[in-house]
């Protein structure tokens, strides 16, 4: 108080992140940053809606919460890439000063203050599914039904 920073002084911070869909975040952007900017990115794999409040990190990281990247000393004011792949999109994500508890890094877990400024995403479409081999047998069926009523007609 009164920065009200994202910190690992203590308890660390985290901010969840929610979505209408399945999104890869693919960049971020921290606004202002002290000491350090070390951060956790780390993703909801579950079916139903995650429940966060009153758990700790161990507790998170033991159910289907999934760590997606470290990113070490982030800089103020520009764009990181993610590096994130789209079979790691998720309708949730949750924003971490660094904590070991996410999966472990030699770093300094008590020294990290930043303010989260902005996040790009995209949406992710599932594939789409390829038609089963009668459909395509159907397909050729009435493509070779409409040659022979062409023959007959001539």
């Amino acid at each position: 108080s009164p920065n009200h920073a994202v910190d690992n002084a203590g308890p660390t911070e985290v901010l969840l992140l929610s979505f209408s869909q399945n999104v890869l975040l693919t960049r971020f952007m921290i606004g202002w940053r002290q000491t350090d900017s070390d951060l956790s990115l780390v993703r909801w794999t579950g079916n139903a809606a995650p429940t966060v409040t009153g758990n700790t990190i161990a507790g998170l990281i033991g159910g289907p919460w999934d760590l997606a990247n470290h990113y070490a000393d982030a800089p103020a004011d520009q764009y990181v890439n993610t590096g994130l792949t789209p079979s790691q999109a998720s309708r949730w994500w949750i924003v971490s000063a660094f904590d070991p508890g996410w999966g472990a890094k030699n770093w300094t877990a008590d020294n990290d203050y930043f303010k989260f400024l902005k996040v790009t995403s995209e949406t992710v479409v599932p594939p789409q599914e390829v038609p089963e081999p009668g459909s395509i047998a159907l397909l050729a069926l009435g493509m070779a039904g409409l040659a022979i009523m062409r023959r007959r007609r001539t």
